[in-house]
């Protein structure tokens, strides 16, 4: 290394700016030794160095992709805007010149490793002004994703989703459908998805005949019956609002209440999901029968409230479920698989916080239907949210709770003492977090990873040893990451459009190849760069695996649906059982 050099890291290590600004201004340096240092500290992220090393190439006339990188990323952070503008502009020039295979090279050595912690850092403190930035950034490095993002741009934004899975219930989806034309008049452009569990009835004639009003309308069908929960989450991987809700094929909305709603979140962007109580409706008289639960004044919760939310949750007995949602961040949480055995929408609703605020208020937005005009005398059509609150129970507690019942009334005892329930519950939890031990044990050593995380998350929450503490936290590596690939294969079995798997931008894709194969059943998979998945022509037709955020942003400027991407990282995250 040479002296010059030497220096260089020297005060960059030292954070001696003033060094090192005497240093360029009096050493006439060689400009390759300058790109050698400036490639080492774009990858290191000293920015502040690397962006006055660039100004000082720049100054003199020279070009390289490294330097327009340095100018654009340090301009930004350091408040430069005529510098930013500068690099972007050389950026631009400079990609459009280069072969596919010189823009893949700069864009996985430099640009990925040097936008994605930026990205990631501007999401989680909410920096709105930074995020367009330094996209702007990834799209001059790329002429593929900058011509994607000139065709997205074309077309009106979607401000709704309103995604309905049904299955086996044409009657009930047609009048579904014919309610919703009030959508036509809401004033922006509202997207309307029904998805086809693999019905045996004429659902599939229904939809495709009534959806012909809907300028924005899609329908799927599954190709084979999935799961009532999964068939729900699969739905999503569709959307491509700002917001989205759900409707039951034989629910109603309530238009002026939920357009009222979007309007306040647009102007509350910090809020990514907002729950109010159904209102019940019979459609037989065409009244309100009472709300499931009430909130007389709106309440905001962040993360630091949690445990206060939680009170909150239990004191009002509200059942999280009907709610209007932010897709970009909401979509995160919703499709990562949650546990079969425990109620899904309050867990998802904590889970939500890592992204920003929840509302809850009392205004009803969401109309489920209690008593029906129509008759379709079919007890299997039965709706699965009355399915899951009248028979869903944790059965070892319910079997243990049973049998203390008989026993206390085979000993005459008709009333415990406070001591006594105490001893009681916590014997009750002793035996719960001795099955869930072994339960995740076995499922470990049997691969099913994502149980796994499940009884590992609540064996750790009733632990009262160290041993304990430390078996869990020994086994969350593993676990975490075999659970985050098993789901990737179960969306992908349940992804209607999804023709190929892709890996994008992961560390050790063939390691990753090889895990999924022995996983389950052999998937369509490929490798590819972020370029060529911007330039495939089926790329709306793919399933994507990623650990960038900067992919998850691009592969969305090109006008892929947000529910198509899997950043592993953030799963993991969200999966995180020890914190």
């Amino acid at each position: 290394m040479s002296p010059f050099l030497e220096t260089v890291f020297r005060l960059d290590g030292q954070d001696d700016m003033a060094g090192l600004i005497a240093l360029v201004q009096h050493t006439p340096p060689d400009p390759q030794e300058i790109l050698v240092a400036l490639a080492q500290l774009l990858t290191g992220q000293r920015l502040r160095t690397a962006f006055l090393l660039a100004m000082l190439l720049a100054n003199r006339g020279y070009q390289n992709p490294l330097i327009a990188l340095a100018l654009s990323v340090g301009g930004l952070l350091h408040h430069s805007p005529e510098e930013e503008k500068r690099g972007l502009a050389l950026f631009a020039t400079l990609a459009d010149s280069q072969t596919s295979a010189q823009q893949i090279q700069i864009h996985q050595q430099f640009v990925l490793p040097v936008l994605s912690p930026l990205l990631t850092n501007a999401r989680e403190t909410g920096d709105r002004d930074r995020i367009p930035r330094l996209l702007a950034i990834l799209q001059a490095s790329l002429p593929a994703l900058r011509a994607t993002e000139a065709q997205a741009t074309t077309a009106p934004p979607i401000r709704l989703s309103i995604a309905i899975p049904t299955y086996n219930r044409q009657v009930q989806l047609a009048q579904a459908l014919d309610h919703l034309l009030w959508t036509l008049d809401a004033g922006f452009p509202i997207e309307i998805i029904v998805s086809n569990n693999a019905s045996a009835d004429d659902t599939e004639q229904v939809a495709l005949t009534k959806g012909r009003r809907f300028p924005h309308f899609h329908y799927v069908r599954q190709p084979h019956t999935v799961d009532g929960d999964i068939h729900a989450a699969s739905v999503l991987r569709l959307v491509r609002g700002q917001f989205f809700i759900w409707m039951g094929d034989d629910d109603l909305l309530i238009p002026e209440a939920l357009l009222a709603e979007i309007a306040y979140l647009s102007q509350h962007e910090t809020i990514v999901a907002s729950h109010s109580s159904a209102q019940m409706w019979s459609t037989v008289t065409n009244t309100d029968c009472g709300q499931v639960y009430h909130i007389e004044e709106p309440r905001l919760f962040d993360k630091t409230a949690s445990l206060e939310l939680f009170d909150f949750i239990l004191l009002h007995k509200i059942f999280p479920e009907w709610g209007l949602y932010r897709t970009d961040p909401y979509l995160k949480v919703l499709l990562v698989p949650h546990p079969s055995r425990a109620y899904q929408p309050l867990i998802r609703t904590f889970q939500a916080l890592e992204y920003g605020m929840l509302r809850l208020h009392g205004t009803p937005f969401y109309r489920v239907v209690v008593q029906a005009a129509l008759k379709t005398h079919d007890l299997n059509q039965e709706n699965e949210g009355l399915r899951q609150v009248t028979t869903y129970a944790d059965q070892y507690r319910g079997g243990i709770e049973i049998a203390a019942a008989l026993a206390l009334t085979q000993a005459g005892v008709t009333e415990l003492a406070p001591a006594q329930r105490g001893s009681l519950l916590d014997k009750v939890n002793d035996f719960v977090v001795g099955r869930l031990s072994v339960a995740a044990r076995i499922a470990q050593h049997r691969g099913r990873y994502i149980e796994t995380a499940e009884f590992l998350q609540r064996w750790l929450l009733w632990a009262k040893t160290d041993f304990e503490r430390r078996m869990i936290r020994e086994m969350e590596p593993p676990v975490l990451s075999g659970a985050v690939l098993q789901a990737v294969l179960e969306l992908f079995a349940v992804s209607v459009e999804a023709r190929q798997l892709v890996l994008c931008a992961v560390t050790n894709p063939a390691e990753i190849q090889a895990r999924l194969g022995q996983m389950g059943p052999d998937v369509p998979l490929v490798i590819r760069t972020l370029p060529d998945a911007l330039a495939a022509v089926d790329r709306h037709e793919c399933l994507y695996v990623t650990d960038q955020e900067t992919v998850r942003l691009a592969l969305q400027a090109a006008g892929v649906a947000v529910g198509q991407i899997v950043v592993r990282p953030e799963w993991m995250h969200l999966l995180r059982i020890t914190g």
